[in-house]
């Protein structure tokens, strides 16, 4: 539908109500002026204000008394009207010729069928239309003849005006057109080159996700065997401790044993001065004897035997008591040199005991070095007067909200037996309540490791993480601990039975480590649509996206299929016999859509 504002830099015109004669409805009509007429003040006759062109006398003329309307118009019988000029032999006096006459009466009829407008566009053939108009007095169908060349004069009036109106709108449109052209080959050019950035910046974050991924791999392992070598050193530390105490206990009897030996001895040396002086008190007894027997006259023989056997006495009792000193002595000596031994054993033993303490306590300062949080978590499992100790050792107080929660460090807390969890980056884990929601808050610092609130408990002097569905907030506080080793994270812990737990944790179960399940994909997807699928799995935008995908492959499918069309008209809509068929050029070689073939220009 055309509307019927006029187009632009043309200044409306009216229509006239014989314009639209014989025009079906809603065709565009030709403008016109409007045909006026009217009756002179004077005589009252009927009058027509026009003039056949634009550039005629004034607007109208009376023709005199006596003038009335009807098909003689123009050819009156009165004077005309003083002080009004005659109308170009229309609208005359009353007494004028016949070929005067005829001539305006044909203008009158020309004027009332076609129009001013009408007239001034067939102006060229004046001559003819009046001759056509002579003959319209007595025939009714020349008048619709004149009509009817009206309305087609008309009409092709406004199918000019609606084509140079159409002209100047495609004009644009091609204009627009090209301008679009050139503006979708730009945003082609910069999407292709955001795409090749996208695809470096990909490249990019994939290397440093191995990288993050092989650093944290190693990270984990380090730590591991960080943790072994710790509990290695400790049970050395305690063994080498025990030892230690169980070699003092033994140098200590040794030392006793060598005391004793010495007391033996110093007893012995006693005996032996005692033996001899008793040697010495015989031999005196001798020579008093020797004296009774010279001084009481006793016989020599009984003398002699008396000394004979007195020495003999002496010297048994002499030689018993050296053969057991020497033989006491050679053993005290020997008992001192074992025990001189042992002792030397024992330090240099103690001396290697010392020096593994040694390198013990360097590893162990590397380690509070390093991850000074560790050193934090020993001391409070080592320390039994933590209020989490005690609420786990101890009875718990009676509350109306249960035990009020207690401080524990992360480093401290095992996993429950059986714990899993789904470590796949999806929507949901990227969530506030999610794994990855959850340390990034903690890594930006909206929200503080005191306000995440877990439920724990005590086995066998270990401390366990004892819901499954805390897990995850457990695991975001690993990472955020794994990032700041340089301080203690800890949680807001709800201290609970052992019964709080599914399955009682084995004395070997460590509890250190967590497998993964229920993960969507080992490694990401390299397509893009995959990769965002999967990220969106389980959320309501999933079906949109996968109809949203659906719709741009069937688009390209449809590209392609009008691609192959403009290549190959024919053998893409029938297929032809094998010697008929000319292959078109390679797949890289033909042209990019738009660009090397003609622009059809459709039909407006």
């Amino acid at each position: 539908a055309i509307s019927g504002a006029p187009p632009q830099g043309r200044p409306p015109r009216s229509v006239s109500p014989l314009a639209g004669r014989g025009a079906p409805p809603g065709q565009f009509q030709a403008p016109a002026s409007v045909p006026t007429f009217g009756a002179c003040p004077r005589h009252g006759t009927a009058v027509c204000g026009f003039s056949p062109f634009r550039d005629g006398p004034p607007p109208w003329t009376c023709p005199g008394p006596g003038f009335g309307p009807g098909p003689s118009l123009g050819s009156g019988r009165g004077p005309p009207c003083e002080g009004s000029p005659p109308f170009s032999g229309s609208c005359g006096g009353g007494e004028a010729g016949p070929h005067t006459g005829s001539l305006g009466t044909a203008e009158a009829v020309l004027l009332s069928e076609f129009g001013s407008d009408v007239l001034q566009a067939l102006r060229p053939h004046y001559s003819a239309l009046v001759a056509v108009a002579d003959l319209a007095a007595g025939s009714p169908h020349i008048r619709a003849f004149l009509r009817l060349v009206a309305s087609l004069q008309q009409r092709a009036a406004g199918a000019e005006a609606e084509a140079h109106h159409w002209r100047s709108r495609c004009w644009a449109a091609e204009v627009h057109l090209q301008q679009t052209r050139g503006e979708a080959d730009t945003t082609k050019e910069r999407a292709a080159r955001a795409r090749r950035d996208t695809d470096d910046l990909r490249g990019q974050l994939q290397a440093a996700a191995r990288a993050h991924e092989g650093l944290q791999g190693e990270r984990r392992s380090n730590d591991e065997r960080m943790a072994l070598e710790l509990e290695r050193a400790r049970g050395e530390v305690l063994r080498l401790g025990a030892q230690g105490m169980a070699q003092s206990q033994e140098l200590a009897h040794e030392q006793a044993a060598m005391i004793a030996c010495s007391h033996e001895i110093n007893r012995l040396r006693v005996e032996l001065e005692v033996v001899g002086t008793m040697s010495r008190q015989n031999a005196g007894a001798l020579e008093a004897a020797r004296r009774q027997a010279a001084g009481s006259d006793i016989s020599a023989e009984q003398a002699t035997q008396e000394k004979v056997r007195a020495e003999a006495l002496l010297k048994h009792a002499t030689r018993e008591q050296h053969a057991g000193l020497l033989s006491a002595t050679e053993a005290a000596t020997t008992e001192a040199a074992r025990l001189r031994r042992r002792i030397d054993g024992g330090k240099d033993e103690l001396l290697g005991v010392r020096r593994v303490l040694a390198a013990t306590e360097a590893i162990l300062a590397e380690v509070q070095s390093i991850s000074s949080c560790t050193n934090a978590a020993a001391e409070f499992l080592r320390d039994p007067n933590t209020p989490a100790a005690q609420l786990a050792n101890g009875p718990m107080a009676l509350a109306a909200g249960g035990p009020a929660p207690v401080r524990v460090p992360v480093l401290a807390l095992r996993w429950a037996p059986g714990a899993a969890m789904d470590t796949t980056p999806v929507l949901r884990a990227l969530r506030a309540d999610g794994v990855y929601g959850i340390f990034h808050q903690l890594q930006t610092g909206a929200k503080l490791p005191e306000q995440i609130e877990l439920t724990v408990c005590c086995a066998d002097g270990r401390w366990f993480c004892a819901r499954p569905e805390e897990a995850h907030r457990f695991a975001a506080l690993l990472f955020f601990q794994a990032l700041h080793r340089d301080a203690p994270v800890s949680a807001t812990c709800r201290v609970g039975s052992v019964h709080s737990m599914m399955n009682a944790p084995p004395v070997d179960f460590t509890g250190l480590g967590i497998r993964s399940a229920g993960t969507l994909w080992r490694t990401p997807p390299l397509d893009d649509e995959d990769f965002l699928k999967a990220l969106l799995s389980g959320t309501q935008v999933k079906q949109d996206l996968e109809q949203f995908f659906h719709g741009r492959r069937r688009g390209r499918v449809e590209d392609a299929l009008r691609e192959e069309a403009v290549r190959d008209p024919v053998g893409s809509v029938i297929p032809l016999p094998g010697p008929l068929r000319i292959n078109g050029p390679p797949a890289e070689a033909q042209p990019a859509a738009g660009r090397g073939f003609p622009r059809q220009r459709g039909v407006i």
